[in-house]
Parts: structure tokens; sequence; C-alpha cells
């Protein structure tokens, strides 16, 4: 084979390489292509924890109103500090979570809601829905301190919240057959009020105390208890009480979260002012669905004031909610 028959084969040789060369890059370059544009949609295939600046939760897409369901959460930052629940209010969305005693405690919307240290990082809660089904964000929060806390760490996710199984009977061939699916209890709320206690606010624990203030600073208090006796959910409801200043004030209580049948929220009021020889103090709860008003209020007699100097100040409290704001 002469030299030139065997250059000309060396050149279409390297010829040939150099075009695998390229149409492979070809290929690669495509293929990334393809799987950028795809990878969204590959991911969504897959279930996956909602995480945020280093809180990972775990918790179901849906869930229905007076069920139980769990969430839980991984602190991934390293840093250590105390948990908060929070949700969105939305209209006849309210939730029950258990304490650390097994025993169930009203949340409130729109503000941090403080998480036993001895929960962990889990709890459980039980929605109450009135209406359509609705979607409410939620958070877990990570935070140091109490009085003014930091935010360490949120994990946001949301949860979509469905009615009640309505219980409708189902007829079955014949009235022999025929059966029911669970329901709703029917009735009406009703509303019954308790007073617990009478006594003041600690300056220096802020707790109350059963019995007369003992110290210019402390607040005189009224403990009380609002429960729904009845056999139906109620609506929005309010309660107002007329303070034993000797002026006859009236406070309004803000709109309270609906309460289902035995369920119950603790009140604690506190106020200044009360009249030099006592004044009863009486509280009284409305519902427009409540037609039993015969243990719609309470009353009780609040002794003097021992330091009557101290112009009255109006200041409501409510110690089952245990409130951290950010």
């Amino acid at each position: 084979m002469s030299d030139e028959r065997r250059r000309t084969g060396l050149l279409g040789d390297i010829v040939s390489i150099v075009a695998l060369i390229i149409l492979g890059l070809i290929l690669i370059w495509g293929a990334y292509h393809i799987f950028s544009l795809s990878k969204g949609w590959i991911a969504s295939l897959f279930p996956r924890s909602q995480e945020s600046s280093g809180i990972v939760i775990t918790a179901p897409g849906e869930v229905r109103s007076g069920t139980g369901f769990d969430i839980s959460w991984k602190n991934k930052t390293g840093k250590e500090g105390g948990y908060a629940f929070a949700y969105q209010c939305k209209s006849g969305l309210s939730f029950v979570m258990k304490n650390a005693n097994g025993e169930p405690e009203k949340v409130p919307c729109g503000t941090a809601y403080r998480i036993p240290l001895s929960l962990g990082t889990s709890i459980s809660l039980k929605p109450t829905l009135t209406g359509a089904s609705t979607t409410v964000p939620f958070s877990i929060i990570l935070a140091t301190g109490t009085s003014t806390p930091t935010v360490i760490a949120q994990g946001n996710s949301t949860l979509t919240v469905l009615p009640g199984i309505d219980l409708e009977p189902i007829p079955g061939p014949g009235s022999a057959g025929a059966t029911e699916n669970p329901r709703q209890p029917a009735g009406q709320p009703d509303l019954a009020v308790t007073i617990i206690a009478v006594g003041y606010i600690d300056p220096g624990t802020d707790q109350f105390v059963v019995g007369a203030p003992t110290m210019p600073s402390a607040l005189s208090a009224v403990q009380f208890d609002i429960a729904n006796v009845g056999s139906a959910t109620t609506g929005s409801w309010v309660f107002s009480a007329v303070l034993p200043t000797g002026t006859g004030f009236v406070y309004r209580s803000p709109s309270q979260v609906p309460l289902a049948p035995g369920e119950h929220i603790l009140n604690t009021l506190r106020f200044s002012g009360t009249a030099v020889n006592g004044e009863t103090f009486t509280v009284t709860a409305s519902d427009t669905r409540d037609m039993n008003t015969k243990n719609d209020s309470a009353s009780t007699f609040v002794p003097g004031n021992p330091y009557p100097q101290y112009a009255p100040t109006y200041q409501y409290y409510q110690p089952t909610y245990d409130y951290i704001y950010y």
C-alpha cells in the first residue's frame, strides 16, 4: 500500500473519531437539557416533607373535621430552643391540641402557640370545621427566649380540612335492612358559665393566686369556666363581664373560637380598681344559637380592694392559652 493511501486512511479515521466525539457531546447536552426541563415533574411523582429554614415537617395532606391526626418535624439547624405551632385564621375552623397530660386544649389562630417541651417534636391535633372544606397554612417555629422570643427557624406547610361526615340513613331492601352512616350530632349548643375562684395575679410570677391582693402592684382577678354542655358545636360566641369597680364597667370579649359539645375554656379576667367595700362580679356568655339562657351567667362577690388609690385599668388574659409573640 502506498504512503498516500495510508495517509488518506489515517485522515478518514481521525475525521470519524472527531465526528463521534461531537455527536456524543450533542447527546450529553440534549440529555442534560431534557432532565433540567423535567426534573420538577419527576420530583412531583414522589412524596416529600415540607422544609423551610431548617425545620422539616411531616403531616397529612388532608384530614376530616372531628378526626385526630399527628404532625411531626425534624430540626436540621443543630440549634436548641422551644417550639410553637401557628395556623392562619379561617372562618369556622379551630384546632384542639393534646397537651403534656393528654388533655385537649384550644389552639388560638393567628398567633404562635407554645408547645410544651415534654411533647418533643410531635403534636396531636383535632380540627373542628363548620362549613365547606378549606386549606389552611400552618408553621412550626423554633425560637429562644420567652418575653421577647428570637426566631431561629420556621417550617411551613398546608393542610386541607374536610367537613365531617354527614349521617343520613341509607335505605336497604326494606326497613329491616336499612343502615346508617355516622352523623354529626343534631341539636343545639348550650353554653354554661361557672365561677371557679376569686384572687389576684402575682406580679412576680404572673400566675393566678386565690385570695386578696397582698401588694399594690397586684391585679385582682376572677377565674371562670365556660363549657358547651349542648349537643351541637357553637358558632363564634362572646362573653361580657360586669367588673366590681363600683362604676358598672362592662368588659366585652372579642369573638371566641367555636366549642364542640363537651369542650370548655378556662378564663381569667384581671383588673384593678375594685370597689373599696367590695362588689359583685357577673359574667355572661352569648351565642345566638343557644336557646337555654338559664346557665349563661354566673356571679360572685369580690372583696374590697386594699389599695383603692390605684386607678382602674382593665386587662384580659386566658391562661389556657400559652401565648408567645414574634
